[in-house]
């Protein structure tokens, strides 16, 4: 399969109280809020992560996130298509997404809503678009085929598949994608 895109749509968290700066949105009281989405490549449990322990990150192709305009603002259909193949190329260094602020100051916040809140249209979302190119079939085996005659055999042109998939895991504190197809290969 060859993944054509991926999009990640993360939403507000709602606002709880206009007292606490982290229980009032999306903040930029002291800057740019302004983020980084990165591929994580070390394993970590949602348990046990603290900020002294966070994993560990590459650049490659990370995503900047643009400074929120609102406080409420969803960030929707952030094009993640290139990490997403990263994590396909390398399924054992690829441990999930971190958002991360570009400058990391008190009161420069994106607040989120998580796949633990209790509202699943708020839960993050990932949609992964692929094509399946088929292989090229032939009425003949190549040493069947009549001297003389290669073009003898029908060739099909590849016939390509699309589709779209969405999920939304709160059971293992390491989430994945896992595509299989019909022949048991594992993508």
């Amino acid at each position: 399969a060859i993944i054509t895109k991926a999009t990640l749509s993360l939403y507000a968290y709602p606002k709880l109280n206009r007292d606490i700066p982290s229980q009032n949105g999306h903040s930029s009281l002291t800057g740019s809020n302004a983020a980084i989405l990165q591929r994580i490549t070390t394993p970590w449990k949602e348990s046990t992560v603290t900020w002294n322990t966070q994993p560990i990150t590459t650049s490659y192709h990370q995503v900047v996130l643009p400074a929120a305009i609102y406080d409420d603002q969803d960030y929707l259909n952030i094009e993640v298509t290139a990490l997403v193949k990263d994590m396909v190329t390398y399924p054992n260094h690829s441990f999930g997404f971190m958002l991360l602020q570009i400058t990391q100051q008190p009161y420069r916040l994106l607040v989120f809503a998580s796949s633990d809140f209790h509202d699943p249209t708020k839960h993050p979302k990932l949609v992964v678009s692929y094509k399946k190119n088929q292989s090229k079939l032939t009425s003949q085996k190549e040493e069947e085929r009549p001297k003389g005659d290669e073009n003898s055999a029908s060739r099909p042109s590849p016939v390509y598949f699309s589709t779209s998939a969405s999920f939304s895991c709160k059971a293992s504190p390491r989430k994945f994608l896992a595509i299989i197809f019909p022949s048991g290969s594992i993508r």
